[in-house]
């Protein structure tokens, strides 16, 4: 009887381990970042997730920042800095909430706000990029 029951009990150790493994394994994958952003680049947007939450606000921005990268702590949440104050957020990021902020980004909102001969004039896209760097995204400083 107890021969019997250490052989099982070998079976079942040995496919737990397995079961674990394998969880473990897809777990990693799923957690893992696709993106990864340097430490003191200032081409970081947030996610607004206040948005999500509220009913309407459709004319809310979807994104705010660009931000400046300032640290990653050890469970991988990233730490920002203000760009215009060069102060810390109080709030730390997961990367699924971030988004590389480039030119060519600011290029394709110009191009759905614009008519055709402005929408490739690499002086504009300059002026937005810098606009967007001061206002850091808030879209109630840019109406007033």
């Amino acid at each position: 009887m107890s021969q019997s029951q250490d052989i099982i009990k070998g079976f079942v150790k040995e496919n737990i381990g397995k079961a674990q493994e394998w969880q473990k394994k897809n777990f990693d994958k799923r957690q893992q970042s696709k993106q990864s952003f340097k430490v003191g680049s200032i081409s970081v947007l947030v996610r607004n997730t206040r948005k999500d939450a509220r009913r309407g606000g459709k004319l809310e921005n979807s994104w705010l920042g660009p931000y400046g990268v300032k640290a990653v702590n050890e469970k991988g949440l990233y730490t920002h800095i203000n760009s215009s104050t060069g102060l810390p957020l109080k709030k730390k990021f997961n990367p699924f909430y971030l988004k590389n902020f480039t030119q060519e980004l600011a290029a394709s909102i110009i191009s759905t706000n614009t008519p055709d001969e402005e929408k490739s004039n690499p002086v504009i896209v300059k002026l937005l990029c810098s606009i967007i760097q001061h206002y850091d995204g808030h879209s109630s400083e840019l109406m007033e």
